[in-house]
């Protein structure tokens, strides 16, 4: 690195695709669930009771389908984060607010990483390791594939870690 103070860029959002990248896991989740309590509910007992089978099954599904709803779209709105001229600065969360600031001199390892889900959905993580002792590591997700090896490449930079090109 030069030494020449970087300017800082301005806050910035995660790509709107990542509410139904949630949306779906939501809703995965809560597949999944009925699944278990609609096998446990029928495994109640020497016969089953359809009734409580059906509600076993329901009532995760209707929980996960409003949690789907309302969830993504709040969490999407919290999440900010800015690459300052001393630190990665990042605001998330929808019940318990977080904010953290990671000095660029305690970044150790930056990730691009894209699962399955998020490939179908056109996003990718930018995952943060620090210099920490509880091996602390902060994920932006619901970046567009480029925007985040882009993200990747300023953070390895201001890290001192490459040399720009």
């Amino acid at each position: 690195m030069t030494g020449e103070p970087t300017a800082p860029t301005a806050w910035r959002a995660l790509e709107p695709a990542i509410i139904r990248l949630w949306r779906a896991l939501w809703v995965l989740e809560a597949a999944a669930l009925a699944l278990v309590a609609g096998g446990l509910a029928a495994r109640w007992g020497a016969t089953p009771r359809w009734g409580l089978v059906v509600a076993a099954v329901a009532l995760p599904l209707a929980l996960g389908a409003l949690l789907a709803l309302r969830l993504p779209p709040r969490r999407h709105s919290a999440w900010r984060f800015r690459l300052g001229d001393e630190a990665l600065a990042v605001h998330r969360g929808v019940l318990f607010r977080v904010e953290s600031v990671i000095p660029y001199s305690r970044v150790q390892h930056v990730d691009y990483t894209q699962g399955p889900l998020a490939r179908a959905f056109d996003l990718a993580t930018v995952v943060v390791r620090t210099a920490s002792a509880d091996l602390g590591a902060l994920r932006i997700p619901g970046l567009r594939p480029e925007d985040a090896i882009a993200l990747r490449e300023a953070l390895a930079q201001r890290a001192g870690m490459v040399e720009p090109l």
